[in-house]
């Protein structure tokens, strides 16, 4: 697996390059090509749904209810307001678009004025008693014919026309990622993500572990994040011989020399044809303290070849 890590230095400049991107009235630097710290990691651990499914009778439910330390960015409320940055807040909506009769013949999409979104189908993805997790973290994407639930403590597949628990996964995080989790510490998932890819028809999972040298002292090591990509075979509709490959980014140890020290936290995840885009809020795991914030990108190619 091949990520490259890229530091972003804070949370004022990741601000600036999202407003750069979207406003062509704001004038600023010229594009630069930027290089992260490219690192190889290790080969994919494959399982397949039917035997992770297996090990929560092999090994009993959840025993513990873990609360994760929340680690927090230094407030903004004296930071001065960017001088480029437009201020109004009372800028009044703008009336919705439809799309034109030449748009509507080219791309057979009807044309507009449309009625309003009704909801189709509401059910529970889950209760804590599933979980013994709070917060919940809610995620969930939909694919060809499942909603994947998947929350602090629990990871649950639903039939997408009918709501109901389709029965192909009903398993703790904490049982799914166990064969890349940090081993030696007291451990436990947090922070979900997941995406259904539909260029390849592959779902992707990702979050983070909390290693812990005692109950009393959560999260004062540094982490890992957590990936898993369902196999093509499956063809998007996930099933008792699924296989998953397994993967972890040992961000403190990416682009540098030894350990940093570092907790990556609040873990968001994106997909496009070529990569995964994995940002966090870095933390000192024994000070608590926020450092910056890094952002990984790792080939898609390689996390889909195992490797």
């Amino acid at each position: 697996m091949l990520i490259s890590r890229f530091r972003i230095g804070g949370l004022c400049a990741l601000f600036f390059l999202c407003v750069s991107a979207g406003s062509g009235q704001i004038a600023g630097p010229a594009p630069e090509r930027i290089r992260g710290q490219e690192s190889v990691g290790e080969r994919a651990v494959e399982r397949r749904t039917a035997d992770i499914m297996a090990d929560p009778a092999a090994h009993g439910p959840r025993k513990n209810v873990y609360i994760k330390r929340e680690f927090e960015i230094p407030g903004r409320e004296n930071r001065p307001q960017d001088s480029g940055a437009r201020f109004n807040p009372q800028t009044p909506p703008k009336p919705a678009r439809s799309v034109s009769a030449s748009t509507a013949a080219s791309t057979n999409i009807a044309a507009g004025p449309y009625t309003s979104q009704t909801v189709g189908l509401t059910f529970i993805g889950g209760h804590l008693y599933d979980t013994s997790a709070f917060p919940p973290d809610s995620m969930g994407a939909v694919g060809p014919s499942q909603f994947f639930v998947f929350v602090n403590g629990l990871l649950r597949t639903f039939n997408k026309t009918t709501g109901v628990a389709d029965g192909v996964i009903n398993a703790d995080p904490d049982t799914f990622f166990s064969s890349v989790m940090t081993k030696g510490f007291v451990n436990f998932t947090s922070d979900p993500q997941i995406r259904y890819d539909r260029l390849t028809k592959r779902w992707i999972l990702a979050i983070i572990d909390v290693p812990s040298s005692s109950f009393s002292s959560i999260g004062d090591k540094p982490n890992r994040v957590l990936i898993a990509v369902s196999d093509a075979a499956s063809n998007g509709v996930i099933s008792g011989s699924t296989s998953w490959s397994f993967y972890y980014v040992q961000q403190d140890m990416i682009g540098q020399p030894s350990s940093t020290g570092e907790f990556l936290d609040y873990d968001s995840l994106g997909v496009d044809n070529n990569a995964l885009y994995i940002g966090g809020n870095m933390f000192g795991a024994t000070s608590g303290n926020f450092t910056g914030t890094s952002a990984f990108v790792v080939r898609k190619s390689s996390i889909l070849n195992g490797g």
